[in-house]
């Protein structure tokens, strides 16, 4: 290998050469349909100064269609946000909708100009990926490396690709390599400028993330090239597209530096457009569910969610200010509150689970003032604004009774005891516990759920409590309480309506019981809530389910339509 001192003698030699030798003209324009210039990189490259040494006369030109157009506009702002070393500029775009929209070819296009316009980068020579799911997939990118790229513009005027390793080298110095995600270890690395990933949601969350980690050390970008997922390994792209998509308060986003970019194929001019409608109308008949992903480029979920009306951007907000607390006349309402000593005001919910899984919710109610955007004066919100639970995922088990200490020692901090609380718990607590050997059968009855958190002053309620009198001719009448829950599909129905009508926000203080709703499966026979995601939801649908029939029973509330 020769010394660094060699290094700049042959390194001047070439500047020798190239000396007599006429600039390079390195530069690409992107256009509008209508011939408006959009972007334009690169220039004449000197390979002597070994940098571009003023404008081309002659941009090579690449002429996009009406769907890649918001994209090229926001390409353009990003370079100049770059070249000002903005702190603010993105580091995600994802490329996203129907197939045929364009997003393959532009953010093939995208690594280009940027591999054209910045061959060096703070870290030395730029060097670029372009990742696909597996190695087969990747003609698509040397085709429009073909078509967007003259062959003098790679080294030695002609395309130079270096099969074994699979990289090629622009006349300017920079590095676009091809990379398969088939191996998620292999795209651990670093000093990446730009990366471009095709068919993003066929691909494992390992390996998304180690290609996008590539890029931290050259502040660089990443574009993801992908539509909705129909496969359980890409939930990773279920979970960014919902980041992305949310606002704050302020209707701000909650990310601000990643952003979400639609390409419509019905704007692409260069595809049969009457093929393409046939085509949907065909995908719909044969699978409905994947023509909206495919055909229509909707996000609908891949999973069986149980509640699929709740939205991060509508419904995790903070708890409401200046607002009118109607919670001790909901409790009141429920006609639980003439059993109960005092005012209840605050509402709760309990759930219980054999594993053990043990959840708390606190909930007040509202009256929406006017002037709210989202919801009609008058209306009355619901808002879940302190949880408490165990972390099942680092293997964290909690009883009844620890539950219990733990809301004790919450309570007490921020003012409040049991006393409270209208507290509406799982009615199978009352004849079970996590602790008890047996569900439903002989076991000791203080290790059922609901004895141990009476002990601890609570006064639980089951969603639904019926009393039913029976006359005894020998004596005198005999009252009997049942104890309920409400059908599990009611009680889904109910909550996924409060959600609809943006009757029920999640505060921001309860990140965890967000994540549930927004996460929550159903199994696919029994359409019953799963996995530890379900508990803290079931605790809100149990005192939700109170309220809202209370409130409906007594013409307060009327059915939404």
């Amino acid at each position: 290998m020769p010394t660094v001192s060699a290094k700049n003698q042959i390194r001047k030699l070439r500047r020798a050469v190239a000396s007599d030798r006429a600039p390079l003209d390195l530069s690409l324009q992107l256009q509008a349909p209508d011939g408006e210039i959009i972007l334009t990189v690169g220039g004449l490259w000197s390979e002597e100064e070994l940098r571009y040494i003023g404008p081309s006369p002659a941009p090579h030109i690449v002429r996009l269609v009406t769907s890649q157009l918001r994209a090229a506009h926001q390409l353009a702002e990003w370079f100049a946000a770059y070249k000002r070393d903005d702190p603010d500029r993105q580091a995600l775009e994802e490329y996203v909708d129907n197939r045929r929209g364009g997003k393959t070819f532009f953010s093939v296009l995208a690594v280009l100009c940027f591999d054209i316009e910045f061959p060096d980068c703070h870290l030395g020579k730029t060097v670029s990926w372009l990742v696909v799911p597996t190695f087969p997939q990747q003609r698509e990118l040397h085709e429009v490396i073909a078509t967007v790229i003259p062959s003098s513009w790679f080294r030695d005027k002609r395309i130079v690709y270096h099969k074994s390793e699979k990289y090629y080298t622009l006349a300017s110095g920079p590095e676009v390599w091809i990379k398969s995600a088939e191996r998620p270890q292999s795209l651990k690395a670093g000093g990446v400028a730009a990366i471009a990933i095709n068919e993003a949601q066929q691909i494992e969350s390992k390996g998304i993330l180690n290609a996008m980690g590539a890029n931290i050390d050259s502040g660089g970008i990443c574009w993801l090239a992908m539509n909705p997922p129909d496969s359980v390994k890409a939930l990773w792209a279920e979970n960014l597209h919902s980041a992305i998509n949310a606002l704050d308060d302020d209707g701000k986003p909650l990310i601000p530096w990643a952003r979400e970019t639609a390409f419509p194929s019905a704007e692409n001019e260069v595809i049969n457009q009457q093929a393409r409608t046939r085509f949907g109308k065909l995908a719909e008949i044969i699978d409905s569910a994947q023509a909206k992903r495919d055909a229509g480029g909707l996000w609908t979920s891949i999973r069986n969610l149980a509640y699929p009306h709740y939205s991060r951007e509508r419904h995790f907000r903070a708890e409401p200010v200046g607002w009118r607390d109607i919670t001790i006349e909901v409790n009141n309402f429920t006609g639980f509150g003439g059993r109960l000593s005092g005012n209840r005001r605050l509402g709760a919910g309990m759930d219980f689970q054999r594993k053990p899984w043990c959840a708390f919710i606190e909930a007040r109610a509202y009256r929406a003032p006017g002037g709210i955007a989202w919801v009609p004066e008058g209306t009355i919100v619901y808002v879940v604004r302190h949880e408490i639970t165990n972390d099942v995922d680092a293997g964290d088990w909690w009883t009844e009774e620890l539950l219990c200490m733990k809301a004790a020692d919450d309570l007490k901090s921020r003012g409040f005891s049991p006393k409270d609380y209208l507290l509406i718990a799982d009615r199978t607590g009352k004849q079970q516990g996590s602790e008890s050997a047996s569900r439903g059968r002989e076991a000791d009855p203080e290790t059922f759920s609901w004895p141990i958190v009476e002990r601890f002053g609570w006064e639980p309620h089951a969603p639904i409590e019926e009393d039913r009198f029976s006359d005894n001719v020998r004596g005198p009448t005999e009252v009997t309480t049942v104890y309920k829950n409400p059908p599990v599909s009611v009680r889904l129905n109910l909550v996924n309506e409060l959600l609809r009508t943006n009757r029920l926000i999640i505060s921001t203080a309860c990140p965890e019981t967000a994540e549930n709703f927004r996460k929550c499966e159903v199994h696919k026979d029994s359409r019953k809530p799963k996995g530890h995601d379900s508990h803290l939801t079931d605790a809100v649908g149990y005192l939700l389910f109170t309220w809202e029939t209370a409130l409906r029973e007594r013409g307060i509330v009327k059915i939404a339509a």
